[in-house]
């Protein structure tokens, strides 16, 4: 029994490992690194808005917005200045249409910098702002 739930465990780390590695070298998915990091590096946040917008226009229109965010999130921590994915939240936002948010952490000069990216999940999603979250 023991063995059993040790292979349970090292098959699902290297599921989840070989998962992320994938999705880190996918083309697809890996797509505008720099069109994405180079304006949060150097304090341009409004030019972030021209990458997600292009990657959002190019999901299938037949996603849901739970698709839409989870597929958001895997383009975004693929991205070389993108530490950490800390939440996301589906249309949690409340305006019309709602809005959805996640947050993530990036590393900019040896530091850590948290930031929440705002999605306009209308018919087609759009980018609204990415900022600062205080400490």
């Amino acid at each position: 029994m023991k063995n059993q739930i040790k292979l349970l465990l090292l098959g699902w780390f290297l599921l989840t490992s070989s998962c992320e590695l994938f999705h880190r070298n996918d083309p697809l998915i890996c797509t505008l690194d720099a069109a994405f990091c180079n304006p949060l590096l150097q304090d341009d946040k409004n030019k972030v808005g021209i990458p997600v917008d292009a990657f959002l226009g190019s999901l299938p229109s037949n996603l849901s917005e739970q698709e839409i965010i989870e597929q958001l999130l895997e383009w975004i921590i693929c991205k070389t200045c993108v530490a950490s994915i800390d939440f996301s939240c589906v249309s949690c936002l409340y305006s019309m249409p709602p809005q959805s948010r996640i947050g993530f952490s990036i590393t900019k000069n040896g530091q850590t910098q948290s930031l929440a990216l705002d999605v306009l999940m209308s018919e087609q999603p759009r980018f609204v702002r990415v900022f600062e979250l205080p400490d």
